[in-house]
């Protein structure tokens, strides 16, 4: 089985990290979303841009006017000065426009007659795999049909909801197959937005996950995270040989979520050899989710 998270993998939405020669180039940069006001208050602004591109001491004014304008975004904002040189090192993380400091997530159970969700659910499933997993859910409709198997009476489905442009938005979403009466429960799939990556959502989801498989009685939850594209020391070797002394010796070369799962308390309790093609192994991870 699939799974894709990189919650900590990278930043997420539109993300800048530039090294910018002068203040003039990072408030351009940014601009679009920080115009101040026209009149009085926008001749002072841009008169103090000016001031600031040929005198460092005034470049304290522009990042602290920019976050007064901008305090309904995350934009946190790092600044150097090199004197020397004569340059402004500017690292900016700016990250998706539309959602607010204030923005709440709210994660909620994913039904078959919430129409619109589903189609954003889907969505999501195609973009966050089409990377490394392409196969998984290659298009639409293919999303859809797994949409309405995990939305079954006896699976869990759950989709984490943020407040984007007013109105809200699937961002992620998780599923869960039960397993062994009940008592283990498969976490297939997770996905998070690559807009939104970064910011939590896939740990929650998860975190929420375990409490609803515990409340069902759970004991433990399992998943597969397929190495398809070398992502791992796993891929394109012979498991066969020494497996066990290869799980221990794992390394991360390209991102793959196992890692985040391990930072979630989950263990590598095994593999599945070729699973997707020689070479190409399913990771198998487990947490027990009792006391």
């Amino acid at each position: 089985m699939l799974q894709r998270a990189n919650d900590g993998a990278s930043l997420t939405g539109n993300v800048s990290v530039a090294r910018i020669p002068s203040i003039r180039a990072f408030l351009a940069q940014i601009a679009e979303k920080t115009e101040p006001s026209t009149g009085e208050e926008a001749a002072t602004h841009h008169q103090k841009q000016e001031a600031a591109k040929n005198r460092p001491e005034d470049i304290a004014y522009c990042i602290k006017d920019l976050h007064c304008r901008t305090t309904s975004y995350i934009i946190p904002l790092w600044i150097s000065h090199n004197s020397l040189r004569g340059i402004v090192t500017t690292v900016a993380f700016i990250y998706h426009p539309k959602i607010r400091r204030s923005a709440a997530m709210e994660i909620i159970a994913l039904t078959s007659d919430k129409t619109d969700f589903m189609n954003q659910a889907a969505a999501i499933l195609v973009r966050a795999f089409a990377e490394n997993w392409p196969d998984a859910w290659p298009d639409l409709a293919s999303a859809l049909e797994e949409m309405e198997e995990m939305t079954a009476s006896d699976r869990i489905c759950r989709a984490a909801l943020m407040d984007v442009g007013g109105s809200p938005q699937v961002v992620g979403w998780i599923g869960g197959i039960p397993e062994y009466d009940g008592l283990v429960w498969e976490l297939h799939p997770l996905a998070v937005d690559p807009d939104f990556q970064g910011q939590g959502i896939g740990r929650a989801l998860v975190r929420d996950f375990e409490e609803q498989v515990r409340q069902r009685g759970a004991l433990t939850i399992q998943l597969g995270s397929d190495d398809q594209n070398d992502m791992t020391t796993l891929a394109s070797t012979d498991l066969y040989d020494n497996l066990w002394e290869k799980i221990a010796h794992i390394r991360n070369l390209k991102g793959h979520p196992y890692e985040f799962y391990q930072k979630l308390g989950y263990a590598i309790i095994g593999v599945i050899p070729d699973a997707n093609g020689i070479g190409k192994p399913d990771i198998l991870m487990g947490k027990r989710v009792i006391a």
